[in-house]
């Protein structure tokens, strides 16, 4: 065959498929958006098999993440579950927390919750993960890891079968088998000494407000009271109130801002708090809810805030569920603190500034000088 012939034969196979492409562009083209379109050209014109929920969820993904907000994300079914998990308080796992470690390229332990299953089998922290059921446990392997040990991965075992963690400690390692466990994370911790009150509140989960409430009239006899909000992430808001109506009377606690201008303010009433001197602990770390009650303390004079600028962080997030088991967290507000103040990017200044190691010193002379 000629150089011509192949000429002809390969301009009318080209033709051919831009008439189909042609024709079935006009039937694409009745779909509305641009996704839609290219959902179905995928669907028609593809010549291998895919994975449509990975095709989805990676389209809804980057949809979000163009949004240029940090905050509005695109959760998968296994993303969502873990975040639900965080709200609640309560999660699925084994108890151990892991960190990847950039410099020596591996994953630790950097806390076992007593009592766990992992605790009980004679896990610690500083364990270098190897494996576990003998999936490798490496930065590329983190996610699969991650879900198979909470069970929410199609391959994970039932919560009834033993796992086999394997780890390395020192020059040694070691095997352990431990079974998933329904846990409860410990949101608020407190001892008192010499009558001050010492909370510590990691997060505002959904029990938050009802082991904070607990604390406070465990120790009703306080004469006085340091919050530590540092590294909380905030939570949820329902929480916040609820653990704000036991530090504040009644009055302002933020304002939200809706996307039309509308605003609503949460408000205090009607309750009974605990009158004692207050310290707010915060550092750079300190964000969202947490922002919002450190804010009222300081802007309506019931306390002072003893530590580090707070994160900065003025946006509120609604959960819209997609109906299987994804979910877009999506930035619907903006908040304004107690004292109308949009701190977003800019965060709440301390009254007394105090890096980690002299926070406590700081404030308990706050206290005691009040106390005098």
């Amino acid at each position: 065959m000629n150089r011509r012939i192949k000429r002809i034969l390969c301009i009318i196979l080209v033709a051919a498929g831009l008439m189909a492409a042609f024709s079935l562009g006009k039937a694409v083209g009745t779909y509305s958006s641009k996704t839609e379109k290219i959902k179905k050209l995928i669907e028609y014109f593809f010549p291998f098999e895919y994975d449509e929920v990975l095709v989805e969820d990676a389209a809804a993904r980057f949809m979000v993440m163009a949004l240029n907000d940090p905050y509005s994300v695109y959760m998968s079914k296994e993303e969502t579950e873990i975040f639900e998990e965080s709200i609640n308080g309560e999660y699925k796992g084994i108890g151990i927390t892991m960190l990847y470690d950039e410099e020596t390229d591996c994953i630790f332990v950097t806390d076992v919750a007593e009592g766990s299953p992992a605790y009980t089998a004679g896990v610690k922290a500083g364990d270098i993960l190897l494996s576990v059921d003998e999936l490798a446990i490496n930065y590329e392997n983190y996610d699969r890891v991650y879900y198979y040990i909470k069970g929410i991965s199609a391959e994970a075992p039932s919560d009834n079968t033993p796992m086999e963690l394997k780890v390395k400690r020192g020059q040694e390692e070691l095997s352990f088998m431990v079974k998933r466990t329904e846990l409860l994370y410990e949101s608020v911790t407190a001892k008192e000494e010499d009558g001050i009150l010492y909370i510590k509140l990691t997060e505002f989960s959904k029990n938050s407000a009802v082991k904070f409430k607990e604390e406070i009239e465990k120790h009703s006899d306080a004469k006085g009271i340091i919050l530590d909000l540092n590294d909380n992430g905030g939570g949820d808001l329902d929480s916040l109130i609820e653990i704000a109506e036991l530090l504040l009377p009644e009055g302002v606690l933020l304002i939200t801002e809706e996307k039309d201008g509308a605003r609503y303010e949460y408000n205090i009433k009607d309750n009974e708090y605990c009158d004692v001197p207050l310290v707010v602990l915060v550092n750079g770390n300190t964000a969202s809810a947490s922002e919002v009650l450190a804010a009222a303390v300081k802007e309506r004079g019931r306390g002072i805030l003893v530590g580090e600028t707070t994160y900065g962080k003025g946006l509120v997030q609604a959960i819209f569920p997609m109906g299987d088991g994804s979910a877009v967290r999506l930035t619907v507000e903006k908040y304004y603190t107690a004292g109308g103040n949009y701190i977003n990017e800019v965060g709440v200044e301390p009254d007394v500034q105090a890096e980690d190691e002299v926070q406590m010193e700081r404030a308990r002379e706050y206290i005691e000088g009040i106390l005098k």
